[in-house]
């Protein structure tokens, strides 16, 4: 399944044969009645494919005569393989011979013709001894050798076509690339293999609209979004798009080789995209693995797929080319093992999606399997399709799911903050306000005009505040501290705010740490004794903020939580990151005084600057 020489690179142009296998006399099997020559029957085969040819290194004219005893020579059981894969010299000239024998004459209109996608840089085509077509210059040097075309078709004489045994040869030379090799040889009449080529080439842009129109999807999930579980299936997608488009692009648009090495390139670059991103994507979609996990697996594959790469564009020496493509053979069946591991531990915890991915991974590594065991070229392709449409379908079901949750988070944190508003605007709130405000102008005008202007302020900050998703938490203490001098004039108490390692460009909701403190407050015992609040931030990733005081807190019998303040402030922590905080309120572990502590692991909530040299301040709220 890895990048293994042509073969691999030309599997996608075939992956249309598992269309072409369920109908029968499509595509005729390759049979013979000696051992030695492949049997077309115009009557019975659209066409067949030549796997098996006698090889020789060297260069002799008289190796294409049909009389040649070529009984020495080794037989090579697939014409895909490269010659390095072979134990060959990866460069110079080699003849390859094969018989074939006609069983009836074929019909003058549908003469028979020759489909080759090639491997080596130039090739020379005999039949029965008679040269019948050239592609490229075939030379001795890479001087004088000129490279061919990928894609040829080729008519053969009818006057060569009689019925019986004809030895087919060619004259190949290879050495402007890494490995040569021999490509895909179809004969046929001309119909049957331009339907099944035109074939191909459907299934094969069908397959890659697929991949990238998934790609171009989830990517644009991930920039409304910023979630790396999309962008990671995105870049999947898009690596499957990328193995495969170009060498649709070269073959369609009959590239010759040495454009063609470039087309090889790009499909292994997609290839170690492709492994990379995967398991990356299990691991962000069902584990907690720590980022250090995304770079152990990204490294890894870079040593394993690069290093092919180097040796495809001949920056390697061509011997170590077996040795990494067998590496990407390896990490091809390890990144699906490994993603299989995850999502079967994902189901077993009966995470959402697993199940669809488990079934996606199967298929691919069942058509992996075919692939390698029974060379069932479209096994791989079929796989990878039933992936990504298993996962682009648990991915959009996700979506959905998580649009729901946060339209109905935003309902109910609009109902909720009618409510906070109505609670902190209620008839007695406001009366007690205006008790106070008169008992202070009977005695102090100025402290009345105070209170008059404080309890103003918090009342605009609230309105204006409401509608936002966060604010900075310097206008959130701000607020608070408003609150906290319209209470203290109110019951002439000493009330303080003060901050610890606050650099006032943290970002959170509004009004959160307002409701929290009024909960503190309720908490806390009446009388004359002063009342000291902290706000500040404690160590760890995230934002991690606490607000404390260690006023003495009435009886628990006296207590009675405000489920309504701390609906309003887990609703907004979920509207603003959502699934990325937690919330602690309630008596502090010393025993005596109140707290409430918030963690926010989202970057959303961290300051530009991460500097905290300059705090918010503190102030002690008096009354007069």
């Amino acid at each position: 399944m890895g990048r293994g020489g042509r073969r691999e690179i030309l599997s996608a142009l075939y992956a249309a044969a598992v269309l072409l296998a369920f109908f029968p006399g499509s595509t005729g099997a390759a049979e013979s009645d000696t051992g030695t020559a492949y049997v077309w029957n115009p009557a019975r085969h659209a066409s067949i494919q030549l796997d098996n040819w006698k090889s020789k290194a060297g260069d002799d004219t008289a190796w294409a005569a049909p009389g040649f005893a070529d009984g020495d020579w080794p037989e090579s059981d697939h014409t895909g393989k490269l010659w390095l894969s072979e134990g060959m010299d990866p460069k110079g000239v080699r003849w390859f011979r094969v018989r074939v024998r006609i069983a009836s004459q074929p019909d003058s209109l549908d003469p028979l013709y020759l489909h080759a996608f090639h491997n080596p840089d130039a090739q020379e085509i005999y039949w029965d001894g008679v040269l019948v077509g050239t592609n490229g210059r075939v030379a001795r040097d890479a001087a004088g050798e000129k490279p061919g075309k990928v894609f040829q078709s080729l008519r053969i004489p009818p006057s060569l076509c009689a019925p019986g045994t004809h030895l087919m040869a060619m004259r190949v030379s290879n050495f402007r690339q890494f490995s040569g090799g021999m490509g895909f040889i179809q004969i046929g009449s001309l119909k049957p293999l331009q339907n099944g080529l035109h074939g191909q080439f459907v299934l094969l842009i069908f397959l890659a609209g697929i991949f990238f129109i998934a790609g171009i999807y989830h990517f644009a999930n991930f920039m409304t979004r910023i979630q790396p579980t999309y962008i990671l299936f995105s870049l999947f997608c898009l690596g499957c798009t990328l193995q495969t488009l170009p060498v649709f692009i070269a073959v369609y648009n009959v590239f010759d080789m040495a454009e063609f090495l470039w087309a090889d390139a790009l499909s292994t670059f997609g290839w170690s995209i492709m492994m990379t991103s995967l398991p990356l994507f299990f691991i962000s979609e069902f584990s907690a693995l720590g980022r250090k996990w995304y770079w152990l697996v990204a490294g890894l594959v870079a040593c394993i797929t690069l290093p092919l790469e180097l040796a495809i564009l001949d920056r390697l020496p061509p011997g170590m080319y077996g040795f990494f493509s067998k590496s990407n053979d390896v990490l091809g069946f390890a990144a699906i093992v490994f993603s299989l591991g995850i999502t079967a531990w994902a189901l077993w915890k009966k995470k959402a999606g697993s199940g669809a991915a488990s079934l996606g991974l199967v298929f691919l590594l069942s058509g992996v399997a075919l692939g390698e065991i029974f060379k069932l070229q479209w096994a791989w392709a079929l796989g990878l399709t039933c992936l990504i449409l298993l996962l682009n379908s648990s991915l959009a079901r996700n979506l959905t799911r998580q649009s729901m949750a946060f339209q109905e988070n935003n309902l109910r944190g609009a109902r909720l903050e009618i409510e906070l508003l109505k609670k902190n605007i209620q008839p007695h709130f406001l009366l007690n306000s205006l008790r106070s405000i008169t008992d202070w102008l009977e005695r102090e005008p100025k402290v009345a005009a105070r209170l008059v202007n404080s309890l103003a302020s918090e009342l605009r900050m609230m309105l204006k505040m409401s509608s936002e998703r966060i604010i900075p938490l310097a206008e959130e203490i701000k607020l608070c501290r408003s609150h906290l001098e319209v209470m203290g004039l109110r019951g002439h108490r000493v009330l303080s705010l003060e901050t610890r390692g606050i650099g006032g460009e943290e970002r959170i909701p509004p009004m959160v740490l307002h409701t929290l403190l009024e909960m503190g407050l309720e908490e806390t015992e009446e009388g004359p004794e002063p009342i000291r609040f902290q706000i500040g931030i404690r160590p760890g990733s995230g934002l991690r903020l606490s607000l404390s005081h260690d006023a003495p807190l009435k009886a628990r019998w006296q207590r009675s939580p405000d489920e309504t303040g701390l609906k309003y402030v887990r609703a907004r922590l979920e509207e603003a990151f959502p699934g990325k905080w937690t919330l602690r309120p309630g008596a502090a572990p010393a025993g005596t005084g109140w707290q409430a502590e918030i963690d926010i692991d989202d970057v959303a909530a961290l300051p530009p600057v991460r500097s905290r040299s300059a705090g918010v301040g503190g102030d002690a709220l008096h009354p007069p």
